[in-house]
């Protein structure tokens, strides 16, 4: 990992393949550290467990592990396009066969609600 992290502008990893942990998350995050990379991107929330089933509290754990593993900056896992899409109602198209949570979009039941979540990752994520 060392010799290719000096090739990379901003590395980025995933909760999904890395299987949330920290062990893995910081083998990959360290040797970015070391070469004084300011972005360590990590795509979050893919779980395999439902569409529109990751609760808040689960999402920001998530988030949570990611700094405590050197990660620098999340990017929500899902928004689907908005178009319409024939012969749906609520949601509208769902990628993935509603297999993985979440989207992270208005179609989301608790969008209203992740102003002061997402404002809580950003800050974290400019410290």
């Amino acid at each position: 990992m060392l010799g290719e992290i000096i090739l990379i502008d901003a590395p980025e990893g995933e909760s999904l393949a890395f299987l949330e942990s920290l062990d893995v998350y910081r083998q990959f995050s360290g040797p970015a550290h070391l070469f004084n990379k300011s972005i360590i991107s990590t795509e979050l929330g893919a779980v395999r467990s439902g569409a529109y089933d990751l609760t808040i509290p689960s999402l920001l754990q998530k988030v949570k592990r990611s700094f405590a593993g050197g990660f620098t900056m999340n990017v929500l896992y899902g928004f689907p396009a908005l178009t319409p899409y024939p012969n749906t109602t609520w949601p509208g198209y769902t990628t993935f066969w509603f297999d993985f949570t979440d989207m992270w979009n208005q179609v989301q039941p608790a969008w209203c609600h992740l102003h002061g979540v997402l404002d809580y990752v950003g800050r974290n994520q400019w410290a």
